[in-house]
């Protein structure tokens, strides 16, 4: 229903459709009136861990809070020190919420706008790689080495190379256009709308500007700028909007220049590896044809998303970083491509294998009038290896010594063994890490 700000001591509920209203509630007795079970007697020493933060990042801010009263600190003093530590990357604000029930969501944008830094008061930099070229020297920063000392944390998970040169790129309208595609977006309007960054430089409607991963030129068609899905058509965009661009064909973590500088990237984006699975059943068979097509698109759109094919079961399973992101597009698919699903957790691939060596010898004999059946096997089953991720395979080993067993009687052997080994024997599930020694054997010269 709601959140509490515990810098500003005030709590939020968000009523009306999709919480669009937002309703203020300023004193604690009326947050346990409407929730008697908040515990509002952490408030205050959440506070104080809050405060402790932010001395320790901020020695202005250490001094106030040591000489004042918590409840005496003036919100203006706390604002400014939060926004301060964060542009230093020293501090990270974390805002409650939830964009299923669009709750929080505004004070968030409103946190966006009073403690992120705009474009002007941060340093970005790109990277020159081998061959590089820059015609314009002016956007190089020629006290680079005295600036990296200074750098944030944030530029330090750069990879040392030395033919790669540091570049900063400036805040500047007139400088080389440099750009960032961050976000791919399909829309029935507009086709690919491309949301691009413009670090430097600017750009207008019908510029041909060049993709640093294959060095062709693309031509802008359409400018938008966009209000949450509504899209203004401009002519220009200078260094430090987010536009989205129809017209060019860029994966998501392309770098763009106007081509006067070559080989020049800033950092991609990190892709976090997917956390949660779920399998997908279709409702209709005659959806694979356009689930396979809308798979696709969602893909292209947000590379955080997986989709594979399980080898073993068959299954169309999703992988992503979040239950809610998997649920959306469960929805999207609904909405957009008219396809029901449902999702269910997939299918668990166990796996069997021996715990300890083992040692057998076996007989098989039977007889029904004339000639029987015989065989004798004496062999060691054991593990592979002692880790069993590393070593999913299974191995067999002929270890017979002499003659006793021809040829032909080993392989079917080694046959019997590979099919059993995919069959299982504990719940018909594949068996991995087990080797098998074949010690010895004996046939029988009328009945094997």
């Amino acid at each position: 229903k709601g959140v509490y700000d515990l810098v500003n001591k005030k709590g939020y509920l968000f009523k009306g459709k999709s919480g669009v209203n937002v309703e203020e509630i300023p004193s604690d007795q009326d947050v346990l009136n409407i929730d008697p079970s908040f515990p509002i007697n952490l408030v205050e020493l959440l506070r104080h861990r809050i405060f402790e933060k932010l001395a320790d990042a901020d020695d202005e801010f250490a001094e106030i809070y040591l000489n004042n009263d918590v409840n005496d600190i003036k919100i203006d003093d706390i604002h400014k020190t939060i926004r301060k530590c964060t542009i230093l990357n020293k501090i990270a604000p974390i805002c409650l919420g939830s964009a299923k029930s669009n709750v929080g969501v505004q004070l968030l944008l409103d946190n966006v706008c009073n403690f992120l830094p705009s474009p002007r008061e941060v340093k970005n930099y790109g990277y020159v790689y081998d061959g590089q070229n820059i015609a314009d020297t002016d956007i190089v920063n020629n006290n680079m080495d005295a600036d990296v000392e200074n750098r944030e944390t944030n530029d330090n998970c750069v990879q040392s190379n030395k033919n790669k040169r540091e570049v900063q790129l400036l805040c500047d309208h007139s400088a080389p256009m440099v750009g960032f595609l961050f976000k791919i977006q399909e829309d029935s309007m507009h086709g690919q709308m491309s949301y691009f960054r413009i670090y430097q430089g600017k750009i207008r409607k019908k510029d041909m500007i060049t993709n640093m991963i294959t060095h062709k030129k693309e031509v802008v068609k359409k400018i938008m700028k966009m209000h949450s899905n509504m899209a203004q058509e401009i002519n220009e965009a200078h260094a430090g909007d987010i536009i989205a661009i129809n017209g060019i064909t860029g994966s998501t973590g392309t770098t763009y220049t106007n081509g006067i500088t070559t080989n020049l990237h800033l950092l991609n984006i990190y892709v976090p590896k997917p956390v949660i699975s779920v399998a997908v059943e279709i409702l209709k068979k005659g959806d694979m044809t356009k689930l396979t097509k809308a798979l696709n698109k969602f893909t292209k759109e947000d590379p955080t998303f997986y989709v594979k094919t399980d080898e073993q079961t068959k299954e169309t399973i999703f992988e992503g970083i979040g239950e809610l992101q998997l649920e959306i597009y469960k929805e999207r698919l609904k909405r957009e491509f008219n396809i029901n699903v449902n999702l269910k957790n997939p299918k668990i691939n166990f796996k069997e294998t021996i715990t300890k060596p083992y040692e057998c010898s076996y007989t098989y004999k039977k007889q029904k009038g004339g000639a029987g059946l015989y065989a004798h096997v004496h062999a060691i089953f054991e593990t592979v290896s002692d880790n069993y991720n590393d070593t999913p395979h299974c191995q067999f080993v002929n270890e017979v010594i002499g003659n006793d067993l021809p040829k032909n009687f080993i392989q079917s052997i080694e046959k019997a063994f590979k099919e059993q080994i995919e069959k299982g024997y504990l719940n018909q599930s594949e068996i991995i890490n087990m080797k098998m020694r074949l010690i010895s054997g004996k046939i029988h010269e009328v009945d094997s």
